[in-house]
């Protein structure tokens, strides 16, 4: 065996220690991170992909770069709360996961075709729908293009899993080798080098982004160090990449460096006790919100666009509206209404 092989081993015999002694309690920054996250899912989804708020190419602007980095930023996360697990129960989290997120994706896609049809007759709605054996067959086929476009994240997810705990013995042994083999795959996706049938591309482009959570937990507390004692320079090459490298290129570089800078923000809102307690709710009501923020910001971005608009300074009003309805109205629609029925409740908390 040689010292590189040796080396592969030790590590994942590390990973594989440490998930087994780490106590399964919530991480308070990592709950504050989810927070981060969710509201930045949100920001993304303000806009509808048809119509655009006139005079207001900043926002344009702002909503093309966010789209480099916040999902990337949201797989990270999946992946830190993945690998906390044992490697021998990552099939059972599998097993868990597709339980409660399936139905959850049959619920809502159901619910926002229904909601579209019917809206349909009286306010603007994004992405109008087709006939029903149509649009199925565009879910089943092509997540990212139907007509709830944003439930892909749940097909992705999980086959990322599947991938996971099809590779177990792999991974473990030869992170390193895995990890390369993720970011070839993520430069072809966003090179478009990589069909979309599936999400097939959601899948090689993000897979990168999981696994590194791996390296945050065999590295804990050079990971930690890192973050403390370098998080102001974390922060400061996210902005400026952000500002002035091609946006091509930000999917790769804009991803990867949002993980520190962003995970050193959430560090530093530990310190300010409202900051914190905000975006933990957020982050501990992460697929509720995921789940139910574009129906709510749908239906008062319609409403806006029939009676007021949001062209020009009309959109400084209204975004913050929209933040508000896309944040809180999912949790108290699933405390008011899913919380009813024991199987609705499991499925969207």
């Amino acid at each position: 065996m040689t010292l590189s092989t040796q080396a592969e081993v030790a590590d994942s015999n590390r990973l594989a220690d440490l998930a087994k002694l780490r106590p399964k309690q919530r991480v308070s920054e990592i709950d504050t991170a989810k927070g981060i996250g969710i509201a930045l899912v949100v920001f993304g989804h303000m806009v509808a992909r048809d119509l655009k708020p006139a005079n207001n190419d900043w926002w344009l602007t702002w909503h093309d770069h966010l789209y480099t980095f916040h999902m990337a930023f949201f797989f990270f996360l999946s992946g830190y709360v993945f690998f906390r697990e044992a490697p021998d129960v990552w099939g059972a989290r599998l097993k868990k996961s597709a339980a409660k997120l399936l139905p959850a994706y049959a619920l809502f896609a159901l619910i926002v075709y229904a909601a579209k049809a019917i809206a349909i007759r009286a306010l603007h709605v994004d992405r109008p729908v087709r006939g029903p054996v149509a649009e199925l067959l565009q879910m089943v086929l092509y997540p990212t293009e139907g007509f709830a476009q944003f439930l892909w994240f749940i097909v992705t997810l999980l086959m990322i899993y599947g991938v996971m705990v099809a590779t177990r013995a792999w991974v473990l042994r030869f992170y390193k080798t895995s990890l390369a083999i993720a970011l070839g795959f993520h430069l072809l996706s966003v090179a478009g080098y990589v069909t979309d049938l599936f999400a097939l591309q959601q899948l090689a482009r993000y897979s990168l982004f999981f696994l590194i959570a791996a390296a945050c937990h065999r590295q804990v507390d050079t990971w930690r160090s890192m973050i403390g004692r370098y998080s102001i320079l974390c922060v400061a090459l996210f902005v400026a990449v952000l500002s002035f490298l091609p946006i091509s290129w930000l999917s790769t570089i804009a991803g990867l460096l949002s993980i520190p800078a962003l995970v050193a923000l959430a560090v530093w809102s530990e310190r300010w006790l409202g900051m914190r307690d905000l975006l933990q709710y957020l982050g501990r009501n992460t697929l509720t919100i995921y789940l139910m923020n574009s129906l709510a910001m749908g239906l008062v971005r319609a409403i806006v666009l029939r009676y007021w608009g949001w062209d020009g300074w009309h959109f400084f009003a209204v975004a913050p509206l929209l933040l508000f309805s896309g944040l809180f109205v999912p949790v108290a629609a699933q405390r008011l209404l899913f919380s009813r029925w024991n199987w609705t409740d499991r499925i969207t908390r």
